[in-house]
């Protein structure tokens, strides 16, 4: 019998995830993370998915139509998943 290896790779990275009004629903609004565009904010919604990003410090936008409707700046640890709820009239 042969031995046997397995290898694994553990992702701890943070996670974000968005509640987002009905509203905002609405509307074709973008995450951006830190000046970048990860796409449509209805895509990372909360028992629906998540963004994976380094830990550190980031500035948390939604942006329509180029005008930032929510802005925020936290810093985010290893293994967690934090949920902004963005409420938007």
């Amino acid at each position: 019998m042969q031995p046997t290896s397995s290898n694994s790779i553990v992702d701890d990275n943070p996670r974000l995830t968005f509640k987002i009004s009905s509203e905002l629903a609405k509307i074709n609004a973008d995450v951006v993370i830190d000046g970048i565009s990860y796409g449509p904010v209805d895509q990372f919604l909360v028992g629906k998915n998540t963004v994976a990003i380094i830990d550190g410090k980031h500035k948390i936008e939604i942006v329509v139509a180029n005008e930032v409707i929510y802005s925020t700046t936290m810093f985010l640890g290893t293994n967690t998943t934090t949920t902004i709820e963005v409420i938007h009239d």
